[in-house]
């Protein structure tokens, strides 16, 4: 095999002194790859819970190349195979041959992308490289159930070729370029990610000689700097760039002194909460290969208002809380743009494009969980299976005790609350109560302005949705999500009262009652004649 792996490339080299690179090995995901590799675990795919190849898009993106890319979401969910415990998800590469001398610089370069809001501390996109023909790794791809403060030692990344890849790339596809060691007569490669609630994607892996800078420039990240100010970073050097910004007139693009920053200025400001498109229609190195690239998804909010949380549902009395929610209300005058507001403590979610009225409330819920026999529901196991409406948000985080902080793009924070289950605050663990806020002007803080919730939600769930929730017996529920709570009626809430009134929900002190019974008896009398006549009554 390794002699015809050397003559086939000594006869290509012959056909292609006139280009750029020369291709060894290649894995797109697509049928005609010639890289073989082999994955652990074995590609599966468990509702919302994904380690498999993707054909076509997910949730807006392309693969990188062709049809198909490794799709890596969720990979510690419950539910999942892995349940809760944190592993490396991974595929490793067969070993390749390599001529030496080299005819020119080896490369192996790939594609990759993170989604959402980016890895956070306990998650870890990872590769390692290896040039010897043993079969042994790092050990800590094989490390199981480790916890997310001990993610980051988990594979000794001091070694030369194993890195972590950057966790804050969100943009879309970034190619990842490696120079390989000039004497080396095989490469190793295997390459993986540790998540817990996370959407990830690796395309276009290379393994090629090098003759001249071939790779054309990436866009790495962007940022918006002001109301009228975006930068966007570069992975090397550029010459001046064509770009537009979808709705908006660009004034200016000024690149950095080593030319691997470019800052647009925009003749007008930023709409807060809306996001919008940036197109780099056209930017080229100083080697003179050129890319475009189009960038979604940005988004500037600075508007701060009045946000109020008025209810929440932690803890529900089934085994796997798929009823937590909260509730967010508009208290300010004006509409407030949620666009863009991101929650940094206590969950793990961004707005998307969404403007919230005064007056008005919307509901973030956990995500329903759809594998296992819950996929047998339309809704899956969660909120709409249950309440028989659909949030206006879902989260794949869950929902407990503890701060919820949300801030703006600016960093400035809209929303604080800190809450637990103890006295003075109300204890809403497994009774089916909510926690609730009714007068949204009082101070949301203040453990002694909530209560537990008192109007009754009839479930929309048919019993054998409610086993599989863990809710068996539970077909009711006090909680009003997406709505205030009910108006106080005052007046006599005593039904043994002459004035009770069943429409009254707060007692008035106006209840009045029958004279109580008293222990008289008749304890003597006399009947004579005319008006000589008497009894007698004894208390």
């Amino acid at each position: 095999m390794k002699r015809l792996l050397l003559t086939g490339l000594a006869i290509f080299f012959a056909f292609s002194a006139c280009f750029a690179q020369i291709p060894i090995a290649t894995q797109g995901f697509e049928p005609d790859d010639t890289w073989l590799y082999s994955s652990y675990p074995d590609f599966y795919t468990q509702g919302s819970d994904i380690f498999n190849i993707n054909v076509g898009d997910y949730s807006g993106q392309s693969p990188a190349e062709g049809n198909s890319f490794l799709l890596l979401r969720d990979l510690t969910a419950a539910g999942t195979i892995f349940q809760n415990d944190m592993y490396y998800h991974y595929i490793t590469f067969d070993p390749i041959s390599i001529p030496t001398p080299h005819p020119s610089d080896l490369k192996l370069s790939f594609k990759y992308y993170i989604g959402g809001n980016g890895y956070d501390g306990s998650d870890f996109m990872t590769y390692q490289i290896l040039f010897d023909e043993n079969v042994e790794w790092s050990s800590g791809w094989s490390q199981q159930g480790v916890n997310s403060s001990t993610n980051g030692s988990l594979i000794d990344t001091s070694a030369d070729f194993t890195a972590h890849l950057p966790k804050d790339v969100t943009d879309g596809w970034v190619t990842h370029t490696l120079e390989l060691p000039d004497t080396t007569s095989l490469v190793r490669l295997r390459i993986g990610s540790i998540e817990n609630a996370d959407l990830a994607g690796l395309d276009d892996f290379s393994l090629f000689f090098d003759a001249g800078d071939f790779v054309a420039p990436n866009c790495i990240a962007s940022s918006v700097y002001s109301s009228n100010e975006i930068i966007l970073e570069f992975d090397e050097k550029i010459l001046q760039p064509t770009i537009s910004v979808e709705g908006y007139s660009v004034q200016d693009i000024t690149l950095s002194n080593d030319s691997t920053q470019a800052t647009l200025t925009l003749s007008s400001s930023l709409i807060d909460g809306d996001y919008f498109m940036v197109n780099i229609e056209s930017f080229q190195d100083n080697a003179g290969n050129i890319n475009s690239q189009q960038i979604n998804d940005l988004v500037f909010n600075s508007y701060t208002g009045d946000l109020v949380i008025t209810e929440i549902n932690y803890n529900d009395p089934g085994q796997w809380d798929n009823l937590d929610f909260f509730e967010v209300y508009n208290n300010g005058t004006s509409t407030f743009p949620l666009g863009g507001l991101n929650f940094d403590v206590g969950i793990n979610f961004t707005f998307p494009e969404y403007n919230l009225e005064p007056s008005s409330y919307v509901v973030i819920a956990k995500s329903a969980y759809s594998g296992g026999d819950c996929s047998s529901l339309e809704y899956g196991c969660g909120f709409q299976t249950y309440f028989g409406f659909a949030p206006d948000f879902v989260t794949e985080s869950s929902i407990s005790t503890g701060e919820l902080n949300c801030v703006n793009t600016t960093g400035d924070v809209v929303l604080n609350l800190n809450y637990n289950s103890s006295n003075p605050w109300p204890n809403a663990n497994a009774n089916a109560r909510s926690i609730t806020l009714c007068d949204p002007s009082s101070d949301m803080n203040e453990a002694t302005n909530w209560a537990l919730s008192s109007s009754i939600i009839t479930s929309n769930a048919t019993d054998s949705a409610l086993l599989l929730m863990g809710l068996t017996g539970f077909t009711e529920y006090k909680a009003t999500p997406g709505y205030g709570c009910p108006a106080v009626v005052y007046g006599c809430t005593d039904s043994t009262a002459t004035n009770y009134e069943l429409g009254a929900t707060d007692d008035d002190g106006s209840c009045t009652f029958p004279a109580p019974m008293v222990n008289l008896f008749y304890s003597e009398y006399a009947e004579g004649s005319s008006n000589n006549k008497y009894f007698e009554i004894y208390n």
